[in-house]
């Protein structure tokens, strides 16, 4: 099939969420140069802003996108994330409460299920936000956001040894963008808590590597708090 103007700029967001080889300013031009329908159009200008002036600038253009186009959750997730991450205080409580609305209208979407149940989480609503990823995989198995609300549960409620293994036999033959070295990284802090640095600098070592910055610098660190030699 011909690329369609969404397509471009689903790649836009991926090369700018995932730090894949797509040049995410490229892709909305070329998203632009083709038939696109008003819900595309609007979604392209809060993209555009959000790639070239930041979240800060881009949040508001995405929660009027939301408000004029609601069904659009490519537009809702872009919208939770510029929120979040404006710098904005009170944002992130405007992007949970906005999430919450939409539930009762959107909820039992599992694209839209996996970001309630990571709200639901962040809320330590740990029961509830199991049940929606649970719901959420059920239906989209490979549904690798609704896997990671799964695995912070675990954490959260101190399922170490059970973790580890749920996390590991849903991996298994799996591969992903953005959770390659994070999904192991969780599996090393709960080996950590369960006393067993070695088996988290095996993860570090064979899973994870110095290049995965965030994640290896964050495990590092514990195992030198854990008195790691």
């Amino acid at each position: 099939e011909s690329p369609t103007a969404r397509l471009h700029l689903l790649r836009a967001g991926a090369g700018r969420i995932f730090g894949i080889a797509i040049d995410p300013l490229a892709e909305v031009p070329r998203a632009r140069e083709l038939p696109c329908e008003p819900v595309d159009d609007s979604l392209a200008a809060a993209l555009e802003l959000f790639l070239v002036e930041g979240p800060h600038r881009a949040a508001e253009r995405f929660v009027e996108h939301s408000k004029a186009f609601p069904g659009d959750l490519f537009g809702a997730y872009f919208r939770f994330s510029s929120l979040v991450v404006s710098g904005v205080l009170g944002n992130r409580e405007r992007a949970v409460a906005l999430v919450e609305s939409d539930a009762g209208r959107l909820g039992g979407d599992w694209r839209f299920d996996a970001m309630l149940a990571m709200v639901r989480e962040e809320a330590r609503r740990y029961d509830e936000a199991r049940e929606i990823a649970e719901r959420t995989l059920a239906e989209q198995p490979d549904c690798a956001p609704a896997a990671h609300v799964i695995t912070h549960v675990n954490y959260e409620t101190g399922e170490h040894a059970a973790g580890i293994a749920w996390l590991d036999d849903w991996r298994r033959e799996r591969t992903f963008l953005f959770y390659g070295t994070h999904f192991p990284w969780h599996n090393a802090l709960h080996a950590l808590a369960l006393g067993d640095i070695d088996a988290a600098l095996a993860r570090f070592h064979e899973e994870i590597g110095s290049a995965a910055v965030i994640d290896a610098g964050s495990l590092l660190w514990r195992c030198r708090l854990a008195n790691a030699q």
